[in-house]
This record gives structure tokens, C-alpha cells and sequence, in this order.
């Protein structure tokens, strides 16, 4: 049971870290562009929280092979978060050179940033240093 809790308050937890990022990387990029017509919100939302998910199924099998410290495992997720940006580095017609370049280094800096962070909602280590501190 407790551990049923624990890992709903992480994917939870995931979920909000996710969208949160995606709200403040998405806002900065729509005052740069044309005006669209907004999503529509439940659709949105179910869509981020199903990607959220993804992305911790991508960090999980990580944290769980690395046998070292939890701040190794959060170095290895937060690098092969990053790399996935490294399709705009890849000439691209939608996108001119001076786009792709700031927004690579947008996007890397902040999934590396994001990886770091799942880590510690995701590792064991951690999970068990705040158990230690509420007890």
C-alpha cells in the first residue's frame, strides 16, 4: 500500500513538473510567433499528461540501472534528455538556422533541466532521505 502511494505522489508529481515546464517553455515561444488559435484545454491537458508519463517511462529503466549515487543517475538522465534535442542540429526548411540554433539550445538546456528534476522525484535514494526527514 505504501509503496502504491508513493509511486502515485511521483507519477503525480512527474505530471505537474511537466506540464509546468511546458507552460513556461510553451508561453515564451508563442510571444515569438504568429497568432494560432488556442488548443482546445482538456485535449491539451490529457496529451501532457500522457506525455509526461513517457518521459518518466524513459528516465525509469535509468534510475533503476544505475547502482551508483542518485546524483549519477540524475547526470545520465538529465544528458540523454538533452541529446534529444539534437534532431535541430539537422538542416531543417521550416526552420532557419538562427530558429533551429535557439531553440536547440533552449530545448536541451531546459530537458536537461527537467531530467535533473525527475530524478529526484524517481529515485529511491531520494524517496528514502524524505522518508527519513518526516519520521
Amino acid at each position: 500500500m505504501k509503496v502504491a502511494i508513493v509511486t502515485t505522489i511521483r507519477l503525480l508529481a512527474v505530471t505537474i513538473l511537466y506540464f509546468s515546464s511546458f507552460a513556461v517553455v510553451s508561453g515564451a515561444l508563442l510571444a515569438n510567433v504568429s497568432p494560432q488559435p488556442a488548443p482546445n484545454q482538456p485535449s491539451l491537458v490529457l496529451l501532457q499528461v500522457a506525455r509526461a508519463l513517457l518521459w518518466a517511462a524513459i528516465a525509469w529503466p535509468i534510475v533503476r540501472m544505475m547502482k551508483g549515487k542518485w546524483w549519477e543517475a540524475g547526470l545520465a538522465v538529465a544528458l540523454v534528455f538533452a541529446v534529444t534535442s539534437s534532431q535541430l542540429l539537422l538542416p531543417n526548411p521550416l526552420m532557419p538556422y538562427e530558429v533551429r540554433m535557439t531553440h536547440l539550445l533552449e530545448t536541451s538546456t531546459s530537458n536537461f533541466l527537467f531530467g535533473w528534476l525527475m530524478v529526484l522525484i524517481l529515485h529511491p535514494q531520494i524517496t528514502q532521505i524524505l522518508l527519513k526527514q518526516s519520521a
